[in-house]
């Protein structure tokens, strides 16, 4: 906390908090729920300045956009909600927490925004890591996913997505806010401290509808014991809910993977750094995942991990392609060998198939597993629509598009991928709005702004087109890509020289670093030189760039398509 700042997270104070009344109101916490449910809804909270000092004096003065400007979909009386409980006047707010809460459920809400609370549906929120050390924040969202993963095998039982529940880590939390924000009749959360070999992990399971306890315990046990409380956990949830509410739930069936502790606990590490998505944490995964195999052989996960991170290590260029799926096919099909039931693995392995070895029957039959062995898991539905896409078969690629939206609303990247989809479908309003919001939700994904600057492209706004790619360049992590769309922006729009110049920036990268061959091709379509442009695809074949798997349905290779050498690229890609 920096000196003379008041105590707590400047995004969620309440204005009189910011001002540094010494006696607050529930009406200050109604403001923080308010400002949590905002940023959930809208991708950024309601009031953000430069730096804390700045936050904390915005929300004194400053009134936040109206919600629907930032989410046009959501419902005009949650926009209505929202504001009443952020108005900078105490009073003027709801009078208690279950009225603003009942205010957000009063209408039934469209697709994709505030849920009704679903009778049949949990949360697991993420467990709070209370340790003195926060090295061991692993070991507490590990057990906070393994409970997600054993209560989702629950027939008949809705379990909200890692994505939703990790969104609201951190943050000002009340059962009943989060029940209308998630769609969920039921809350677990708990603690986790741990000094040595001792752990200690509290859990409580409470009704959204009126705040009521439903179940806690407390379990002072060893580290050795972290399996056998996690299972004891997800039963009592199970049991607790048949007697309260639902007699038909299957009692959970979690499955052990591993006897090693030591194993278990470096798997979690990994999967703790891989969840960061940097390339320090998936280099950092990579030694981890090695570490749990060594300890056990058989440990499928952690090979599943492996195959995870060297598959993601291609999007930061870190290894040639080659090797990557090499590696990335290797691990995944030494996961399957141990144990055939792994989703999470058949989902893997047909990814790399499908984008490195062009194999769309096998890749295909990989994806289908995949969705049959775990049909909630968003992920394999959000592979699986690249594959169908690449074929053609864009109506179906929507289709499971929207399946792993669904399954995971808060996921950028999944949100990324509907509105990728929208542009190879040519359905470009559509494809803008989840660009758009993908980028609300995280504006630091350059990836994002480059398909969002082509689609402005092929709607015919090349001011806009131009204006988001140069924005998408100033972010970290800008690849080359995006250089070579708005290469092609300016081409398109006469400003053939400096297109020029970013084309010798790139050849000059080159010469001492990899530069995709997409890039050039890019490039050069926009400067309607078609057969140099061919000449780098022909080269993208020979390095067997994904990119060329969209070969079908991607609009930027439309003045291609009369070319006899275009078409003889589909052919040795047998689409």
């Amino acid at each position: 906390t920096e000196a003379g700042i008041a105590i707590g997270t400047p995004e969620y104070m309440s204005p009189e908090q910011a001002s540094g009344e010494p006696h607050l109101s529930n009406a200050s916490d109604i403001y923080s729920l308010a400002c949590v449910v905002y940023e959930m809804l809208a991708g950024t909270p309601p009031v953000r300045g430069s730096g804390s000092r700045a936050t904390i004096a915005k929300q004194v003065t400053d009134v936040p956009r109206p919600l629907r400007a930032l989410r046009p979909d959501a419902p005009a009386h949650v926009e209505r909600t929202l504001a009443r409980a952020l108005a900078k006047d105490p009073g003027e707010r709801f009078p208690t927490v279950a009225e603003f809460v009942a205010a957000l459920q009063r209408e039934q809400p469209s697709a994709g925004a505030i849920g009704s609370v679903i009778g049949r549906s949990i949360a697991v929120l993420p467990f709070v890591n209370a340790s003195p050390d926060r090295e061991n924040e692993y070991l507490s969202d590990g057990i906070t996913d393994e409970l997600i993963n054993a209560l989702a095998k629950v027939e008949g039982l809705r379990v909200a997505s890692r994505t939703s529940v990790f969104a609201l880590k951190g943050k000002p939390q009340d059962v009943r806010a989060i029940g209308a924000l998630l769609g969920a009749a039921w809350v677990l959360e708990g603690t986790l401290r741990r000094a040595g070999e001792r752990l200690r992990i509290t859990a409580q399971l409470s009704s959204t509808e009126d705040g009521q306890l439903l179940w806690s315990e407390r379990y002072d046990r060893t580290l050795a014991d972290v399996f056998a409380i996690q299972e004891e956990i997800a039963r009592t949830i199970v049991d607790t809910l048949r007697v309260t509410s639902f007699a038909d739930f299957a009692a959970p069936s979690p499955k052990r993977y591993t006897e090693s502790i030591a194993a278990y606990g470096l798997y979690l590490r990994g999967r703790f750094a891989w969840n960061t998505r940097t390339q320090e944490g998936i280099t950092e995964a990579i030694r981890y995942f090695e570490q749990a195999i060594a300890e056990d052989p058989r440990y499928a996960p952690a090979y599943t991990g492996l195959a995870d991170s060297y598959a993601l290590q291609l999007d930061y260029r870190s290894v040639p392609v080659a090797e990557g799926f090499a590696l990335a096919k290797q691990y995944a099909r030494k996961a399957l060998e141990l144990d055939e039931t792994v989703a999470e693995a058949h989902a893997s392995l047909a990814w790399s198939v499908f984008i490195y070895d062009w194999d769309w029957e096998a890749a295909g039959q990989e994806f289908r597993r995949a969705v049959e062995l775990d049909p909630r898991y968003a992920t394999a539905h959000q592979w699986y629509a690249f594959w169908f896409a690449a074929l053609g078969r864009l109506e179906e690629a929507l289709v499971e598009a929207h399946t792993a939206l669904e399954l995971d609303p808060a996921s950028v990247s999944i949100r990324r991928t509907v509105g990728w989809l929208c542009y190879y479908a040519r359905r470009y309003d559509q494809a803008r709005y989840h660009l758009a919001r993908a980028i609300a939700m995280n504006p630091m994904a350059a990836e994002t702004y480059r398909i969002l600057g082509l689609v402005f492209a092929y709607q015919g706004d090349w001011a806009e087109a131009e204006r988001v790619l140069r924005e998408g360049m100033t972010l970290p992590g800008s690849a080359t890509y995006t250089t070579a769309a708005l290469g092609y922006v300016l081409a398109r729009t006469g400003k053939r020289a400096e297109a020029e110049g970013l084309l010798a920036n790139l050849e000059a990268q080159r010469r001492v670093d990899y530069v995709s061959p997409v890039a050039f091709a890019t490039l050069y379509i926009g400067l309607d030189d078609p057969q140099h442009a061919l000449d780098w695809m022909e080269r993208a074949l020979e390095e067997r760039r994904g990119w060329l798997a969209y070969l079908r349905v991607n609009p930027l290779l439309d003045p291609l398509r009369g070319e006899p050498r275009f078409q003889a690229l589909i052919d040795k890609m047998r689409l």
